[in-house]
C-alpha cells in the first residue's frame, strides 16, 4: 500500500478508503440517507458541505484522502420523499461536525481530497501563490482589460498584483469612525476623578466643563486615559481594536457590475486574510443585508450611487461594517465611512508591507477564502465555503486536457505552474494555452457572484496567464455582441439564454435575407451539421474535409463566426442552465459547436466539461481529472442522483452545520440534487432535477425539462415554458411568446420578435404585439400552440406525461421581472407565487380531462 494510500485509510471514516479505492458498491452504507434527504439537499442550483478543524497541515500526503478514476454506485431509491425531514436529521446526527473534510466554521481548516498520482496528488498552494507564480510567468502580459470612452485600457499581471496588494493594505488600514455613542468611557474612570463632577449642583451638572472649580477639578487630574475631555476619551483597548481594519475570515462584500475594481477588491480581500463576497446586482436592499450580515463583512464595495443606497438604507444593522468603498462615478454625498476609490487605495499606497505578508504568509490551501452565495430561491441563501485549493485547483483542471492535447507542450505548465486545484485541473482539461505560446482572451460579462463567471472569468485566465476583457454593464441587454467583435475572443462562455438570444437574433435577419441567400444558408446548415455529427461520433477525428463542407465553410460559417465575433474562438461552451437539443444543432450546423460544462458552487464550478474530441448532443462530457462521479440510486433506465467526489469539493455553508451535513453523504459525496446516468462510453446526461421532479396526485415522476424544451421547440412563437403539475391530477404549462427587449432596462416589451411576427404571418395573422395574441384574442396563432402541444403528447411515454392545459402570458420572463435568477435560470416558486390564481383556474374542474383540451373563450 502507497503512503498516500495508507494515509487515506487511516483517516478514513469506516471503509471510505476500500469504498473509493475500489468500484463504489450498492450496499454503501450512508445510501438511504442520500436518498431521503434529496429534497432538503438541494434548496438551490447549487449548494453544500461541513466539519472540523484540522490542526495544521504538514506533509502534502497527510492530508491526502483519495481519489483515482471514475467511479459508479448504485442503490435502491425510494418511491417518495416524504420522510425527507427525519432523513436531514438523522443525516446532520450522523455528519454534522463528525468529519474532517468539511466544516462550517468560518476559521475551520479541511483535510483536501487528495489522490496518489495525477492532477488528484498536486501539491496544495494559497491563491496567492497561484498569483505570484503567474506573475512571475507572465509579469508584462495583459492581465485585465477595459473600455474608458473609446479607447481599451490594460493592467499587466505585475500592475494586477501590485494594485491587489495595494488594495490588501488599504483593507487592513480602513478605520471605523467611531460614533458619539461609542465613547462614554469617562463615566467608567475611578471614583477620584469624577466625585466632584457627580455632586455638582443642578444648574452646574447639565454641562460639568462651566460648572466653577470646585466642582470639576479631580477630573482634570485623571490618569491618562481619562483626562482629555471625556468627548475625546478614547474607546478600551478590547473596543478600539475592533474598530481598525478588516479582521481575519471576515467578509469584503463587492456590489456591481464586473470591472478591474471587482477583481482587485476580490483578491486584495483574500490576501488581507478575509473572504471575498460576491453580491448579486439585483438585490433588493433586504438581500443585500442578509448576505452582509451572515459574512459579518467589514467593508462593502460598491460599483455606484445605485447600490450604494441600498447599503446605506441597512448599514444601521450591519454591526460589522466598517465602511463602504464606492468605485465609479463621484460620490454624490460625502459620508463618513464612505470611501471613493481612489480615496480608499491611497490608505494602504505608503503602508509599510510587515502585516500584509505575515497575512499572507499564514494562510493555508485548506482555509476558506472565498464564499458563494446560493440563490435562495426557495429559501435564504447559504454561504458556500471555497478554500484556497478549491479556487485554485479548479482553474488548474480546466487547463488539464491541454496535457494530453500538446497545447502546453514546452510551456512548463505541468511540473512548475501548479496552481490550487480547480482553477489548474479546468484549465488543463479544455487546453487551454499558455500565455508564452498564445495568450487566450476571455469576455467578463456574466455575474461575478456566480461561480461559472468566477472561475471562467478570474482564476482560469490567471492560471494560462490569459487576458479578461470587460463588458458593458449593458451586456446583457443587447451590447455583448460590440465586445465580441472588438475583443474576439479564443474562449468564451454563454448561458444557455444567451445562446438562445442569438440563435433567435439570427433566424430573424435570416428571414430577411434574399431567396438565394436563405438556400445557400439552408444548403450550409445541413453540411455543417452532418459533418459535425460525424465528427462528435468519431471522437473528433473528421478525417479530410469534404469539398462541400469547405465551400460552406467559406460561404457561411467563417461569416457567421466573424459577425458574432467568435472568428478568433476556439471553444464556445454553454452551462448554469438547461440547453435545448435545438439550440445545441442550431450552433452545430453553424460549425459552432456549443461544449457543455456542468457543475456548481459547492464544487467550485466545473465537474465534467465536454470537449471538441469528447462530447455528445445534450451530454455535459465527462470528469474533470482528479474527479469522480457515481450515480446514486439509479433505476431500471440508470437515472438517479448525481454524486460529486474530488479536491473541488466545498468546505461547507457557512455557520450551517445541519444544512452541511445534509448535502454530503456519510463518506463526504456531494450530492447535487440532480439525476443523471452515463452512456456506454460514460459521458454524462443530466435528466433532470430532484426538487424540480413533479410527482402527480397519481405518483407519475416526471421531469419538466424535457417537456418544457419539445414544446420551445415545436412552437417556434414560444420563448418560454413552465411546466405545472406537481400533487395535481394532470399536467398544465405557463407560456410566454418571444418579444422585443428594452434595451437600456432588459424588461420585455409588448413588441414581437420579427421571428414571432414572421411565424404569425405565416399563420395568417397580422399581429405584431404580444396583446394582439395573448389570452386567446388571435384564434390562428391558439390554434397553433394547441396544435404544437398536441404533437409533443404524442411523443409522450404516458398519459401522466400529456399536457393538458396551457395558458399563453402576456409579459415574457426575465431577471427584472423575477421570473429568471441572475444566470436567466427558470425560478420555479417565484413564477408559482406570482401566476398562482392562473394555476390554481386549471384545475377548478373536478373531473380530469381525459384528451388535450383548451378551449378558445367565447
Amino acid at each position: 500500500m502507497s503512503a498516500a494510500a495508507a494515509a487515506a485509510a487511516a483517516m478514513d471514516p469506516a471503509g471510505q478508503a476500500g469504498l473509493l479505492q475500489s468500484s463504489c458498491k450498492a450496499e454503501d452504507s450512508a445510501a438511504s440517507l442520500e436518498d431521503v434527504t434529496t429534497d432538503t439537499a438541494n434548496e438551490s442550483s447549487e449548494e453544500e458541505s461541513a466539519g472540523e478543524r484540522e490542526e495544521q497541515i504538514r506533509d502534502d500526503k497527510d492530508i491526502v484522502i483519495t481519489t483515482s478514476n471514475t467511479q459508479r454506485a448504485s442503490a435502491r431509491r425510494p418511491d417518495s420523499l416524504s420522510v425527507v425531514a427525519a432523513a436531514a436529521a438523522a443525516a446532520a446526527g450522523a455528519a454534522g461536525g463528525s468529519s474532517d473534510l468539511w466544516t462550517h466554521q468560518r476559521d475551520g481548516e479541511v483535510k483536501l481530497r487528495m489522490g496518489d498520482s495525477g492532477m488528484a496528488a498536486e501539491a496544495p498552494l494559497t491563491t496567492n501563490q497561484m498569483f505570484t507564480s503567474a506573475v512571475e510567468r507572465f509579469p508584462d502580459v495583459a492581465a485585465l482589460s477595459w473600455k474608458d470612452g473609446e479607447q481599451r485600457r490594460t493592467l499587466s499581471y505585475r500592475e494586477y498584483y501590485q494594485q491587489c496588494r495595494n488594495a490588501a493594505k488599504s483593507f487592513l488600514k480602513v478605520r471605523l469612525h467611531v460614533p458619539p455613542p461609542c465613547r462614554p468611557s469617562f463615566l467608567a474612570c475611578p471614583l477620584p476623578c469624577r466625585p466632584s463632577f457627580l455632586a455638582c449642583p443642578l444648574p452646574c451638572s447639565p454641562s460639568f466643563l462651566a460648572c466653577p472649580p470646585p466642582c470639576r477639578p479631580s477630573f482634570l487630574a485623571c490618569p491618562p486615559h481619562c483626562s482629555p475631555s471625556f468627548l475625546a476619551c478614547p474607546l478600551p483597548a478590547d473596543q478600539a481594536s475592533s474598530h481598525l481594519g478588516l479582521e481575519r475570515y471576515r467578509g469584503v462584500g463587492i456590489l456591481g457590475f464586473n470591472s478591474a475594481e471587482w477583481f482587485i477588491a476580490d483578491v486584495g480581500a483574500i490576501l488581507a486574510g478575509g473572504f471575498a463576497v460576491g453580491i448579486y446586482t439585483t438585490n433588493s436592499a433586504e438581500a443585500c443585508h442578509y448576505v452582509a450580515e451572515n459574512c459579518e463583512a467589514n467593508i462593502i464595495v460598491v460599483e455606484n450611487n445605485k447600490q450604494l443606497q441600498k447599503i446605506l438604507q441597512v448599514q444601521d444593522q450591519l454591526p460589522h461594517l466598517k465602511a463602504i468603498v464606492q468605485y465609479k462615478d463621484e460620490l454624490k454625498e460625502k459620508k463618513k465611512n464612505v470611501y471613493t476609490w481612489a480615496e480608499f487605495m491611497d490608505l494602504g499606497r505608503d503602508e509599510p508591507d510587515a502585516q500584509l505578508d505575515e497575512v499572507i504568509a499564514s494562510q493555508r490551501p485548506n482555509q476558506c477564502c472565498t464564499l458563494i452565495y446560493t440563490s435562495g430561491t426557495t429559501g435564504p441563501p447559504k454561504g458556500v465555503m471555497l478554500s484556497h485549493d478549491n479556487v485554485s485547483r479548479a482553474a488548474a483542471a480546466a487547463a488539464a486536457a491541454g496535457t494530453a492535447a500538446g497545447s502546453f507542450a514546452g510551456s512548463g505548465f505541468g511540473r512548475e505552474f501548479v496552481l490550487t486545484w480547480t482553477a489548474g485541473a479546468t484549465c488543463r482539461h479544455v487546453g487551454l494555452t499558455d500565455a508564452t505560446l498564445t495568450q487566450e482572451a476571455v469576455v467578463s460579462y456574466l455575474p461575478l457572484s456566480h461561480i461559472a463567471a468566477q472561475m471562467v472569468d478570474l482564476w482560469v485566465p490567471m492560471k494560462v496567464g490569459g487576458t479578461t476583457h470587460f463588458a458593458q454593464p449593458d451586456a446583457l441587454k443587447g451590447s455583448l455582441v460590440n465586445t465580441l467583435k472588438e475583443v474576439r475572443p479564443t474562449a468564451f462562455m454563454g448561458v444557455p439564454r444567451v445562446w438562445e438570444k442569438m440563435q433567435e437574433k439570427m433566424r430573424s435577419v435570416g428571414a430577411k435575407s434574399s431567396t438565394m441567400k436563405r438556400k445557400v444558408a439552408s444548403w450550409a446548415k445541413d453540411v455543417g451539421l452532418q459533418t459535425n455529427l460525424r465528427k462528435m461520433n468519431q471522437n473528433g477525428a473528421a478525417g479530410r474535409s469534404s469539398l462541400n463542407y469547405r465551400l460552406a465553410k467559406r460561404l457561411v460559417f467563417t461569416k457567421v463566426r466573424k459577425a458574432l465575433g467568435l472568428d478568433r474562438c476556439r471553444r464556445c461552451y454553454t452551462g448554469a442552465a438547461p440547453i435545448t437539443k435545438d439550440t445545441l444543432e442550431f450552433f452545430l450546423s453553424l460549425d459552432v459547436p456549443l461544449y457543455e460544462l456542468y457543475g456548481m458552487s459547492e464544487n467550485s464550478g466545473p465537474h465534467t466539461i465536454s470537449l471538441p474530441d469528447a462530447f455528445r448532443l445534450t451530454s455535459c462530457g465527462k470528469e474533470i481529472e482528479g474527479c469522480m462521479t457515481k450515480i446514486h440510486n439509479p433505476d431500471d433506465e440508470g437515472n438517479g442522483e448525481i454524486c460529486f467526489w474530488g479536491r473541488h469539493l466545498f468546505m461547507g455553508y457557512l455557520n450551517q452545520p445541519v444544512k452541511t451535513a445534509e448535502s454530503l453523504d456519510a463518506d463526504g459525496w456531494l450530492r447535487s440534487g440532480d439525476l443523471g446516468k452515463h452512456d456506454e462510453s460514460n459521458f454524462l446526461f443530466i435528466t433532470g432535477r430532484i426538487k424540480e421532479l413533479i410527482i402527480t396526485a397519481g405518483g407519475e415522476n416526471i421531469p419538466p425539462v424535457p417537456i418544457e424544451d419539445a414544446v420551445k421547440e415545436t412552437v417556434p412563437l414560444v420563448s418560454n415554458a413552465m411546466l405545472i403539475g406537481d400533487k395535481r391530477k394532470f399536467l398544465s404549462m405557463l407560456l410566454t411568446i418571444k418579444c422585443q427587449v428594452n434595451e437600456e432596462t432588459g424588461a420585455p416589451t409588448d413588441e414581437l420578435t420579427d421571428e414571432a411576427v414572421a411565424a404569425c404571418r405565416k399563420l395568417g395573422c397580422s399581429a405584431t404585439r404580444v396583446s394582439e395574441v395573448c389570452g386567446g384574442r388571435d384564434r390562428a396563432v391558439h390554434a397553433a400552440i394547441q396544435e404544437g402541444i398536441n404533437r409533443v403528447n404524442e411523443r409522450a411515454t404516458s398519459n401522466a406525461q400529456r399536457v393538458q392545459k396551457w395558458f399563453l402570458l402576456d409579459r415574457d420572463f426575465s431577471i427584472g421581472g423575477g421570473e429568471l435568477g441572475p444566470t436567466m435560470k427558470l425560478r420555479r416558486p417565484v413564477v408559482m407565487k406570482m401566476y398562482k390564481e392562473q394555476i390554481d383556474s386549471f384545475y377548478k374542474e373536478v373531473a380530469t380531462p381525459g384528451t388535450p383540451d383548451n378551449p378558445l373563450p367565447k
